[in-house]
């Protein structure tokens, strides 16, 4: 099979129609099924955080952390 460029060679669909991304020495076969699956469960981890105030919460731990590198915390 020829391909036109590196993109092409590294990512290749298989005959069941998986994802194969290949690296330098490794491949990773994927379904679509499960790259949804996970994306979804970001996509809802991440709502809950914002719902509890994590952002908030993370925001004034990083404010804290660079006034302490900068010597005035």
């Amino acid at each position: 099979m020829q391909y036109n460029n590196e993109a092409q060679r590294r990512v290749q669909r298989t005959r069941k129609g998986l994802l194969k991304f290949c690296g330098a020495e490794v491949c990773i076969v994927m379904s679509r099924r499960l790259s949804f699956v996970l994306i979804l469960t970001g996509l809802l981890m991440f709502g809950l955080g914002l719902m509890r105030g994590e952002a908030l919460l993370v925001m004034q731990k990083a404010v804290r952390i660079c006034l302490e590198c900068i010597g005035l915390g």
